[in-house]
């Protein structure tokens, strides 16, 4: 925030594309997390919140409610306050290793559980360990998301493919 980055969804991402334009947001950055440990929550979400900023939360539902995972009360918190709720697969199995069945019930079972418990449509995925295919991005695509992030292979901009939107995962932990 000091050096005049501005917090956006991958809504706005989209947008963004269909714009062909950031404007009038001159240094996007989308904040992510992933897998729905209740960390996230207690130490994340607080100073987001103190900050004025936003993230988006990928979630895998399988888990949820179970320590050291979020709660859907601490999930649907969240998203009220403004942070993107997205999926994650229901178990975080490698994707790469699944049968076409199995990848379709990943992606759509996640989806659908994600949007039955919070009540708003859930339009975006990140691959568990960040692989991806091209069966995989078809399902996700198939599934119905309008972007997938990944690890390997993606762009880092709004003027690329939004089915591999890549992370650029941070080095120092």
């Amino acid at each position: 925030r000091d050096n005049g980055y501005t917090t956006v969804s991958p809504d706005d991402l989209v947008g963004f594309v269909a714009k062909q334009t950031t404007a009038p947001v001159m240094k996007p950055v989308i904040l992510t997390f992933d897998d729905g440990w209740n960390n996230q929550y207690y130490f994340a979400f607080p100073l987001l919140k103190k900050y004025g900023m936003t993230a988006t939360f990928y979630i895998y539902t399988n888990p949820i409610g179970k320590e050291p995972f979020l709660s859907w009360s601490q999930i649907r918190d969240m998203a009220a306050a403004g942070m993107t709720v997205a999926s994650h697969t229901l178990s975080h199995r490698p994707m790469h290793l699944l049968s076409a069945a199995e990848l379709a019930r990943e992606l759509g079972e996640s989806k659908r559980v994600i949007e039955m418990r919070l009540g708003i449509p859930i339009s975006h995925f990140a691959t568990p360990f960040g692989y991806a295919s091209a069966k995989i991005i078809r399902a996700v695509k198939d599934a119905g998301y309008l972007t997938c992030r990944t690890a390997y292979d993606g762009v880092y901009h709004a003027d690329g493919d939004l089915m591999k939107v890549r992370a650029n995962q941070p080095t120092d932990y």
